[in-house]
């Protein structure tokens, strides 16, 4: 199957999970998106047939080029703005 799902956020607490659930579920080839590469790295060892894009979400040109050829995009970074003041 070709990388059509991308979890940005992939590292965090949420984002494990959804990509650990994926996996559980056979889903193979995940793109695992977020602003640390070295945190998307460390993920490969238990996700190895993924594949690491590097994008911040302040920065669409990076989305776009990360989620190109996506069909499924899962947002698991969660930010709350002006309420805790600029979460990242």
């Amino acid at each position: 199957m070709e990388n059509t799902i991308a979890i940005y956020g992939a590292y965090g607490h949420t984002g494990k999970f959804i990509v650990a659930e994926l996996y559980r579920q056979g889903y193979r080839n995940l793109i695992l998106a977020g602003r640390d590469s070295e945190k998307l790295v460390a993920l490969l060892p238990f996700f190895p047939d993924s594949e690491i894009r590097v994008a911040n979400i302040d920065d669409p040109k990076s989305l776009d080029e990360a989620f190109k050829d996506t069909k499924i995009i899962i947002n698991s970074r969660w930010s709350i703005f002006g309420y805790f003041g600029a979460h990242n």
